[in-house]
């Protein structure tokens, strides 16, 4: 198959696959027919095994490897951790990875602290441990009261057509404070990451309006939504008696009509 005619396949299926139920035998006759041109597509992606999922985020049971999803717009759940630090004034700073050069997708791009796909039946909140200690080289001791928080969960779509990505995922999203003194604890053990920037609040917008930095798409739709949910979170009066949780729980139900730029003003 020459690759005039292998390209209109891959549109032809995606089309085809766009909202379809499938089922398992199905999803296998595709990655064996579209296996043997995965060079010629440029496909320099994992292949380690996704499940597919609804909007909702509810597994399907249908598994494939992650390069036919990324291919194909399939939908597959994603993981977002958010790592803050308060210095001595109490004021916030965002902790942000700098992508290997290496990578397929924006490679050298601010990204959030921590990211990955969900493998297999692996949980969301499993996904977040492994890749915080394969990125960052930490684990949940070093974060503020060993916790982290689920504050959202949304569908998006981000598409490449340069690079055949056509990257369709249910993203949870996650926030913690680190405190400050392990920081230093970060190491980048996968080499899936480059430095660090970390970015004051006060710095946050200009990050995000302008275009000086090379910012992948899920900060762009990340960092918004967590910086709502922090900046509540500090407004909101608290104590060690009142856990995060409960606290989180409030929050949760107001933030989302709020948009950041009136936080940040």
């Amino acid at each position: 198959m020459n690759e005039f005619f292998l390209m209109e396949r891959v549109k032809e299926l995606r089309r085809e696959l766009y909202n379809k139920e499938l089922k398992q035998d199905e999803i296998d006759k595709i990655v064996t027919e579209i296996s043997p041109f995965k060079n010629i597509l440029g496909l320099n992606d994992g292949a380690e095994p996704l499940l597919m999922v609804d909007k909702d985020g509810e597994s399907l049971n249908i598994e494939a490897p992650r390069w036919i999803f990324h291919l194909l717009g399939l939908k597959h759940k994603a993981v977002h951790l958010l790592l803050y630090s308060r210095n001595d004034v109490n004021d916030p700073v965002f902790i942000l990875q700098v992508r290997s050069f290496t990578k397929f997708e924006y490679p050298g791009h601010l990204d959030m602290s921590v990211g990955g796909h969900v493998i297999g039946n692996e949980s969301s909140h499993t996904t977040v441990l492994k890749e915080m200690e394969e990125e960052l080289g930490i684990q949940i001791g070093h974060l503020l009261n060993s916790n982290f928080y689920h504050i959202n969960s949304y569908m998006i779509e981000d598409i490449k057509p340069e690079i055949n990505l056509y990257n369709c995922e249910r993203r949870d999203l996650y926030i913690a404070e680190i405190d400050s003194k392990s920081i230093g604890s970060i190491n980048f053990k996968d080499n899936e990451v480059a430095g660090l920037y970390l970015c004051p609040l006060s710095s946050v917008k200009d990050l995000l309006d302008h275009t000086a930095l090379p910012l992948t798409h899920a900060l762009k739709e990340s960092l918004p939504k967590c910086l709502n949910f922090l900046t509540i979170l500090m407004l909101v009066p608290w104590n060690e008696s009142v856990s995060l949780t409960d606290v989180g729980a409030i929050i949760v139900s107001i933030w989302r009509n709020i948009p950041y730029s009136a936080l940040i003003s």
